[in-house]
């Protein structure tokens, strides 16, 4: 099983109110993707309920058959669509894949 773990940090510069409905258009994104992408076989998309330095304002889990399944997700058409989404609302992303049995 190749797993997939993204962090992101939402832009700074907004009002509270602006966060919020930033992190539910790029939850609302990434929800869309498992119908539309066969080769995902478990998505989990969490928006943060903590405040502080160190947290991160979104999270997304994500597991597929193997790398190259991940590879056909990365490049299907509106994942790619939902990145551009993401990466116009949040300043930074911290991420890691692993293999698990």
């Amino acid at each position: 099983m190749f797993k997939h773990i993204v962090m992101w940090k939402l832009n700074e510069d907004t009002s509270d109110q602006t966060k919020n409905d930033s992190a539910e258009l790029i939850k609302l994104a990434l929800e869309q993707l498992p119908p539309l992408i066969p080769q995902i076989d478990s998505y989990e998309v969490g928006i943060n309920l903590q405040d502080g330095d160190r947290t991160f304002d979104i999270v997304l889990m994500s597991e597929f058959k193997n790398r190259n399944d991940f590879k056909i997700y990365r490049s299907h058409p509106e994942h790619i669509k939902a990145v551009e989404t993401i990466r116009e609302l949040s300043q930074k992303a911290h991420f890691v894949d692993f293999i698990s049995d």
